[in-house]
This record gives structure tokens, C-alpha cells and sequence, in this order.
């Protein structure tokens, strides 16, 4: 994540970070052809590129099976991606942002909040963030890696460290822009507890920060080393539908409780780093740990890591990033029926028969 990104990471796991979330959803949905490498060293290319009559791939659909889809969300295990044709739009000219505190019923507020613009249509709405209060007043001075001035303004703005919630929107002209900021700004005031800060980064104002900035690199960067010196994160990150945020933040909270004897132990720090809108009606959860790099903490540290993934699936949250831990988890939970992992056995076998790309992720060899 953040400044270490890149695309082919992106899409293997259906990346929805590096801004836009809200409007473009995943980066896969935007991909309309690859050309991957194959385990036994053939290289193809899928989509419309497919056909050697076609020059300018234009789409993934039109030449049977869309095999595409095999190899973007794979996690890397199918084949070794090395070329991608990805859909380019133009920027919209108009833009506004705003952020807002939020003190009362936090989980339930931003639930609402988002269901309301979704259900709202089209706003124009690039992206959406709930901080909790945690990263606010124990993270936010070390997440802004690059520009600690723009965090000295948002503390000035926020003193008492609440909850943070904005959103950045685009539109094509003034006219639709300032329409859609009103509605954008009637719908989250309109919640008790929701207060809105002034509209530039001077005002607290990191919405702006983050669209015009590159604050959205900035930001997820710097979730290592976090707590400091050889502290690194633990995730969890997952996508549930917006309607179960209140309840995943419950049981969030009551597994925290049921581990706190062996968090303890090793120092570990269990919560939620922030959520963000996603296509439709879908919001990732940054949920996780922050440990620490200690060999003493080693076992615990995995101990807990494994309970914490287990817990997400078991509430219905689905991985939003699925390497060797959350990839084994799943199967560990019993997540998949058994003629869906045995397919997705015969995929892998027939693209790598010696399970030598990316092995041991789902228990796909190499384990």
C-alpha cells in the first residue's frame, strides 16, 4: 500500500486504494486486458487483445469466457501479470471537498451517512472516509509522513480529537458541482454531532489535502511504523456491505475484549484505521493489529493475527487483500464449499500443475 503500490499488486487484489474509491470503485473493473506469463513460460494475452485481427484492445468481453477475470483478485497464484490495458478518464474540471467531525454514535452516523449518498444517485462523489477516533488522536501525527504541517492545522481544527469524516466530489461544471456539494452537505449535517470544518487545508480541511495533495499515499505509507521503531501492522482489511459497519465495529470491539490478556502480553493494539466508501453499496473496514518485530512476541503475535482473521470471516467479511495468512484462512474457516475450493484446485493445477507461482496462498501448493 501507500507509496510502495504498484499496478500489478493492484490488480491482483482488486485495489481500491490510491484515491477515486467511491466513484471508480476496484481498479480490475477498469482493466480490459492483460498479458500474463504462464507457469510453463507461455505468454498470453486475454480481452480483445486476444484476437490477432484486433490492434486496439478495447474490452474484456466478445471472445468466449472472459479469462480475464482469472487472473485479476488471484492474489498473484494464476499467472505472472506483465502487461495491462486499462481504461483511461478524463478529469473532471470542477472538484470540492469537505470534512466533518463527528461526536455522537459514530459506527451508526457514518453508517447512515453513506447509505444516504448512495441512495441519493449520482453526486459525483469521489471518495468518502470515516477516521475513528483512535487513529485521530494516537496516529494522525505519525501518518502524515511527508507534510506534519497539515497535521499541526487539522489538530488546531479538531482539539478534542473526534471521529473525522469527508468526502471529495467532481463534476463537469460549476452549476452541477455547487448542486451536489449542498446535497453532499445537507445529508451528513443533518445527523446530530456532525460539525463541518472550514473549506481550505489552513481550515483542518484534509479533504483537500488528500485529493490535491497526494495525501492518500501519505496517509496508508505511513501506517508502519506507526507506534514506532519496529512496530508493523497486522491486517485485516475486508469489505462488507455498508448496512453491517455498526455490527463488525461490535464485534471488533468484543474480540479485543476476549484477547486483551495476550494483546497485553505483546503490546499489540487492535482497531480500525479508517473506512472508506467503495463501488455500490460496499465500504472497506482497515481493520487490524500494530505489533511489534520482537522474536520473543513471535508466536503470540501469529496466535493473534490468525484469531483476528478468522473472526473477520466468520462475521462476513470477505479479505480485501488474501496473501498467505487471510488466503489460508479462509480454508481454514470452512469459508468455501467443498466443490468451490475443489474448482478453484483444478484452476490452479491446470495453469500451474507444479504449484510454482506464488505457492502455499488458499493451501495451493507449495505448503
Amino acid at each position: 500500500s501507500g507509496m510502495s503500490a504498484v499496478i500489478g499488486g493492484s490488480l491482483s487484489h482488486h485495489s481500491v486504494g490510491g484515491g477515486g474509491a467511491a466513484k471508480y470503485g476496484a481498479v480490475t473493473r477498469h482493466c480490459v486486458g492483460l498479458k500474463v506469463v504462464l507457469a510453463n513460460g507461455d505468454i498470453i494475452t486475454t480481452g480483445s487483445g486476444a484476437s490477432k485481427y484486433i490492434k486496439e484492445p478495447f474490452s474484456r468481453w466478445g471472445l468466449g469466457p472472459d479469462l480475464t477475470s482469472i487472473f485479476l483478485g488471484d492474489q498473484g497464484i494464476m499467472g505472472i501479470k506483465v502487461e495491462a490495458t486499462l481504461l483511461v478518464y478524463p478529469k473532471p474540471e470542477f472538484r470540492s471537498y469537505r470534512t466533518f467531525t463527528v461526536r455522537k454514535r459514530t459506527a451508526k452516523t457514518i453508517t447512515k451517512i453513506f447509505m444516504d449518498y448512495r441512495k441519493s444517485g449520482d453526486l459525483g462523489l469521489y471518495d468518502a472516509y470515516w477516521l475513528p477516533e483512535l487513529i485521530i488522536q494516537g496516529g494522525m501525527r505519525l501518518l502524515f509522513v511527508k507534510e506534519f504541517s497539515v497535521f499541526k492545522l487539522f489538530e488546531e481544527a479538531n482539539p478534542k480529537g473526534r471521529d473525522v469524516f469527508f468526502y471529495t466530489c467532481e463534476a463537469d461544471s460549476e452549476a452541477e458541482l455547487e448542486q451536489n456539494v449542498k446535497k453532499l452537505n445537507e445529508l451528513a449535517l443533518q445527523n446530530k454531532g456532525v460539525e463541518m470544518l472550514g473549506t481550505e487545508i489552513e481550515d483542518g480541511n484534509i479533504a483537500k489535502w488528500h485529493y490535491e495533495k497526494n495525501g492518500h499515499w501519505q496517509i496508508y505509507h505511513g501506517f508502519w511504523g506507526l507506534a514506532g521503531p519496529r512496530s508493523i501492522p497486522q491486517s485485516s482489511e475486508h469489505h462488507v456491505p455498508i448496512h453491517q459497519i455498526p455490527k463488525m465495529m461490535d464485534i471488533l470491539t468484543q474480540w479485543e475484549s476476549e484477547n486483551q490478556e495476550l494483546m497485553v502480553k505483546v503490546k499489540a493494539v487492535q482497531g480500525l484505521g479508517s473506512a472508506l466508501l467503495c463501488d455500490h453499496t460496499t465500504v472497506e473496514l482497515d481493520s487490524g493489529l500494530i505489533v511489534w518485530n520482537n522474536p520473543k512476541y513471535g508466536e503470540i503475535n501469529e496466535q493473534l493475527l490468525k484469531s483476528n482473521l478468522e473472526m473477520v470471516i466468520k462475521s462476513g467479511g470477505m479479505p480485501y487483500m488474501a496473501g498467505m495468512y487471510f488466503s489460508r484462512a479462509l480454508i481454514d474457516a470452512n469459508a468455501f464449499s467443498d466443490p468451490y475450493y475443489n474448482f478453484m484446485k483444478v484452476v490452479k493445477h491446470a495453469l500451474d500443475p507444479n504449484g510454482i507461482i506464488s505457492p502455499g496462498k488458499f493451501y495451493l501448493g507449495g505448503e
